[in-house]
């Protein structure tokens, strides 16, 4: 979200919106559009109702597979119903959606045509996700190898409880199943370097190399990690005691069973309500969920 772009912008139902720092804190007040903003004075984001509503949505939504599974839900429970892909598009006027991986599409058929009007979000947010191979283990500590999605904010992830996320890809006796995963726990950490081992720091500023200080940290390693193994033995200790045993343990499948998987880090401080008279909300993912919840 670009913050001078969307500063004033306003949404039916929400008022008037400014954005302090691009995903992060967004001020709210309830006056309508189009109102005198002199005639009263603002509510404050803890008295609005959609606030709640905006909070819960974003505190279940660390990746976009649940970001559309949440907007299936407010979907279905106001009278949307699904359409396959692979269906042929209803011809009876009605509310309809369809969803494909991190992807929702809705509308409402009319009976007549009376022209159309479009509202678009996207669900993705820039983070880090995990590698294919990413088990690293580095001075005595198990990290998990991370790449960059998207325009992140590299040094916003520093010094966070990050929790893990997204879909995985499993074998079956019916074939392949996609499943969503979800480790809401403060399981991993990018600490920064203190202050007397960064100097420059002051001077040059913070330099963040993606691929060396952006690997958090989750485990000590034990004793195997440390000996060095050939390609063979390294697959069985990953499978053993690495991130695809982690995430299988919790699926309750086999690390054999593990495909393939998008998986992401996230922060995960809940959304809330701040400021001293309560009138801003804080949240990871505002860039685009916000436009994406009130779309839905």
């Amino acid at each position: 979200m670009n913050g001078p772009a969307w500063n004033g912008l306003q949404f039916h139902g929400l008022g008037t919106i400014s954005v302090a720092r691009a995903g992060m804190i967004l001020a709210m007040t309830s006056r309508p559009a189009g109102s005198d903003p002199t005639s009263a004075a603002p509510q404050i984001a803890a008295d609005l109702p959609i606030v709640t509503d905006i909070l819960a949505d974003l505190a279940v939504s660390p990746t976009p597979y649940h970001a559309v599974g949440r907007a299936v839900q407010l979907l279905v429970a106001s009278g949307f119903e699904q359409v396959e892909l692979s269906q042929r598009l209803p011809e009876r006027p009605g509310p309809y959606f369809t969803t494909s991986a991190g992807s929702l599409v809705a509308w409402i058929q009319q009976a007549d045509n009376r022209g159309f009007t479009v509202v678009g979000a996207h669900t993705d947010s820039p983070n880090l996700r995990v590698k294919t191979n990413p088990d690293v283990v580095s001075a005595g500590i198990e990290q998990v190898g991370m790449e960059i999605y998207g325009g992140v904010l590299l040094n916003s992830w520093l010094d966070r409880g990050l929790g893990l996320a997204g879909r995985v890809s499993v074998s079956d006796e019916a074939g392949v199943e996609e499943r969503l995963f979800l480790d809401d726990r403060p399981l991993m950490t990018i600490p920064q370097l203190a202050i007397h081992l960064d100097r420059e720091i002051m001077s040059a500023g913070l330099k963040l190399d993606p691929q060396k200080h952006l690997v958090p940290m989750w485990s000590l390693a034990d004793d195997q990690s440390e000996v060095e193994v050939d390609e063979t033995a390294e697959s069985e200790r990953n499978d053993a005691a690495g991130l695809r045993r982690h995430v299988a343990d919790l699926l309750d499948v086999t690390a054999e069973q593990i495909l393939a998987w998008d998986l992401m880090a996230f922060d995960t401080q809940p959304p809330e309500i701040i400021g001293r008279n309560r009138e801003f909300f804080s949240s990871a993912r505002i860039d685009n969920l916000l436009s994406t919840f009130c779309g839905v």
